[in-house]
């Protein structure tokens, strides 16, 4: 009775060694010494499954009838790698369940919210939703600031709807290319476009352009040494929390960086030789997937002292921060992609799909090379674990492309002659939510030049914010330009005319009565506009009413408009 026993566990032994050597049964010889030896090592579960399946045959043989083939063993068990950082890998899928894991399960209906779909009626308000009058009044004060501190009283202070009709010329310059060309040529009555001249002067357009600030230029040094975007920080916070009030991205959302073209001095500017500017400044973007709506958005300023991660996974974290517990899947390139991001972003119920670098330590050596490899074959290994899923793909003969996944769970290929797995499908159809936004928002940019980089920063705002109010108009009105082939740069044109519509009618209005052409007198007296306590004097008098009117309060119109030019 016991020489039957030890044959069976020998010839159970062999069964498992030769499943593990992908070789068939018989072509194993061992010793007795190293059977002995290899009895302690198996487990103990395996080794009563192999018991149980020797009873069954003959005792004097360790041959089974209709045995399975050896590649097939292989599969059953698998391989183990380990990576040089001590991660270990396993050949084997994970075992299916019948509950979806809680990273794959959307908490959020996507689209647009309700609070956008109750506000949004036209074009002007879906760009307001985003841009709201919040921002606008925090550039009129800044701006009217800083023209007092060097104009003093010569100024005439702007106002919400002057700065609304600003902007809207801004996206007007934008799509007709007059970026490209002097303002002057704007304003020119031979080849110049007329919307220009009705909605304000070119004076005063140059006189926005020089003045235009976003900050307390007196506090901004106290600022900055706790924010080096101080400059802008106002203007960043606000378009990004109206973006992310208005709209909740889809399934899918992309993490990847922008590069705004500017070649100014400025201590963030960033060198990056893959991009069509060369230089500019960097801003990290979170995009839907579907349809490149900027959901987040920050701007690179150098290494951060508390950062405790790699930058990219740094990068993800704070962009996927309003995300933690939606179940939303992050697509980002091999500069964001980890082992560790994608085990954090599994915490916060957010799953991660990306291109891997080949040379980071988690990934096993068996998965790095591309010989002994045949064209278009995949091989998948999984975290023992979390199992999450590790694909490398050889797609060229001297090119293997690593994906890693924690959205996938089975080794599914495609029924395509390139024999592509499907996290390599998924991960092509999500990569290029930034990249579109990039070449959208550079087709009919608002960009001019400046010395001062925040005015780049401040045009880079107004792009995102006409595309992502573009996206929520088509969402509510999808037969507003339908029919159009070019749907965006109509969209673009009829929010430059509604944003300029308000100042045009008051410019038209100040046209007709000559009640502001200033009097110049010899007696002095106090402005009836500041008020006693400011005690304002000054020669001008109103037309219309006859009173003292100071610099600033006075609106100065040419007799050409006024309609008494002499015959």
């Amino acid at each position: 009775m016991a020489r039957s026993t030890r044959e069976a566990k020998s010839c159970a032994l062999e069964r498992i060694l030769g499943r593990e050597m992908n070789m068939p049964d018989a072509q194993i010889d061992l010793e007795e010494s190293d059977k002995e030896e290899h009895l302690s090592d198996i487990e103990e579960a395996e080794l009563e499954v192999a018991l149980s399946d020797a009873s069954d045959g003959s005792s004097s043989s360790c041959s089974r009838p209709e045995s399975p083939e050896p590649a097939a063993q292989a599969e059953a068990v698998g391989h183990r790698y380990v990576s040089p950082s001590g991660q270990a890998w396993s050949t084997n899928p994970p075992a299916r369940c019948g509950q979806r894991p809680a990273g794959n399960i959307l908490r959020l209906r996507p689209g647009i919210t309700q609070f956008a779909t109750a506000r949004l009626h036209d074009e002007e308000s879906a760009f307001k939703l985003l841009f709201d009058a919040d921002m606008v009044d925090t550039i009129v004060v800044e701006t009217n600031r800083e023209a007092t501190r060097v104009l003093g009283q010569a100024w005439l202070p702007t106002t919400r709807v002057e700065m609304y009709g600003y902007i809207g010329l801004c996206f007007l310059r934008g799509v007709f290319k007059g970026n490209m060309e002097s303002i002057e040529e704007l304003w020119s009555a031979d080849c110049g476009r007329k919307i220009f001249a009705e909605t304000m002067s070119l004076s005063r357009f140059k006189s926005l352009l020089r003045f235009l600030r976003f900050d307390n230029r007196e506090t901004r040094a106290a600022r900055l040494q706790r924010d080096k975007l101080a400059a802008v920080r106002l203007l960043l916070d606000g378009l990004v929390s109206n973006s992310q009030r208005s709209y909740v991205p889809s399934g899918a959302v992309t993490v990847d960086e922008q590069l705004f073209p500017y070649r100014g001095r400025c201590r963030y500017i960033q060198y990056m030789p893959m991009k069509p500017a060369k230089y500019g400044l960097k801003f990290w973007c979170l995009n839907d997937a579907a349809n490149a709506y900027c959901w987040n958005l920050q701007m690179y300023v150098g290494r951060e002292e508390d950062r405790e991660v790699s930058l990219g996974e740094h990068v993800v974290l704070r962009l996927a921060e309003g995300l933690r517990g939606s179940g939303m899947g992050i697509t980002v390139d091999n500069f964001f992609c980890s082992l560790s991001l994608a085990r954090r972003l599994q915490r916060w119920n957010l799953t991660l799909l990306g291109s891997m670098r080949s040379h980071r330590r988690e990934v096993p050596l068996q998965m790095r090379s591309c010989r002994n490899r045949q064209l278009h074959s995949t091989e998948f290994v999984y975290t023992e674990e979390d199992k999450i899923q590790l694909a490398a793909y050889k797609a060229k003969p001297n090119k293997l492309v690593l994906i890693l996944s924690s959205q996938h769970s089975s080794p599914a290929v495609s029924a395509h002659p390139a024999q592509k797995p499907q996290v390599i499908l998924d991960y092509n159809a999500t990569k290029g939510g930034t990249d579109l936004m990039d070449q959208m928002t550079s087709c009919y940019s608002t960009k001019y030049k400046s010395r001062r980089w925040h005015v780049p920063v401040f045009c880079n705002l107004l792009n995102i914010a006409g595309l992502n109010s573009f996206l929520l108009h088509q969402t509510v009105f999808p037969n507003r330009f339908a029919n159009a082939p070019h749907r965006r740069r109509l969209y673009l044109v009829a929010l430059g005319r509604a944003l300029t519509q308000p100042l045009r009618y008051q410019v038209e209005a100040g046209r007709n009565p000559p009640a502001t052409v200033p009097v110049h007198g010899v007696q002095r007296g106090r402005c009836h506009m500041c008020g006693r306590s400011k005690d304002r004097k000054t020669r001008t008098r109103c037309t219309h009413c006859d009173r003292f009117c100071c610099a600033e309060h006075l609106q100065e119109i040419c007799l050409a408009c006024t309609g008494d030019m002499p015959e």
